[in-house]
């Protein structure tokens, strides 16, 4: 993508659509020759690299504290503890309560013979009435009084 996009500027998304770029392609050969803004680009990444081979310092090896300020908590210390666990400062967590059950609703009355819907226990909505037509409610609403 970084050759398409950023050198020939040969984006995808708009089509089969050369635009600018560091090379100018001759689609027919695919010749590149560089523009202006390329030989821009390579002075910018000679300075860069000037930059980059100047010595790094080398950072600091001790810690900002002498001592953490936690100590982590193991395992073992926990299990060689002389305090009994509920003599510890941490609180009781109290049980979660429990929903109340709902009431018992009484058994379906046995279904009549042929109804689908009320032998499968579903329940379907009543049926909507049929919408009047667009060209009848347009010619109701043109009627002069």
């Amino acid at each position: 993508y970084m050759h398409w996009s950023f050198l020939d500027n040969f984006e995808w998304d708009k089509g089969f659509w050369p635009r600018f770029g560091l090379f100018a392609v001759d689609y027919k050969t695919y010749k590149r020759t560089p523009r202006p803004s390329a030989l821009w680009f390579a002075r910018v990444l000679q300075q860069q690299k000037k930059q980059a081979e100047r010595p790094i310092e080398p950072l600091p090896s001790v810690p900002a504290r002498k001592k953490p300020s936690a100590k982590p908590a193991t395992a073992q210390a926990q299990a060689t503890s002389s305090s009994p666990r509920s003599a510890r400062s941490t609180p009781a967590v109290p049980p979660k309560p429990t929903p109340p059950t709902p009431p018992q609703t009484p058994q379906m009355p046995p279904s009549t013979p042929g109804s689908a819907a009320r032998s499968s226990g579903v329940i379907t909505p009543p049926r909507r009435p049929a919408v009047a037509s667009r060209s009848r409610s347009r010619s109701h609403n043109n009627r002069e009084e």
